[in-house]
């Protein structure tokens, strides 16, 4: 799946390459290419994941696609 469909899926805003293929989940610590993750603090590393999912006030740093949601916790009900 393609980063912007997943930034259209969740309501998110893409900063970056959307073109980007993701295969897979991972966690921020130890995703690479092709895996996206999500990061849920404000700021920091968020390690060499393809795409990363933060929240809107991230201020940190990234090597890939980010996309940016109100909670990137956010569970189903």
């Amino acid at each position: 799946m393609k980063a912007s469909a997943i930034a259209d899926l969740v309501g998110g805003e893409l900063i970056g390459d959307g073109d980007v293929d993701i295969t897979s989940v991972a966690a921020a610590a130890t995703a690479s290419d092709g895996e996206i993750a999500f990061f849920d603090k404000g700021e920091g590393d968020v390690g060499s994941a393809a795409c990363v999912i933060v929240g809107r006030s991230f201020a940190g740093d990234a090597k890939g696609v980010l996309i940016r949601v109100d909670d990137p916790k956010l569970r189903s009900r």
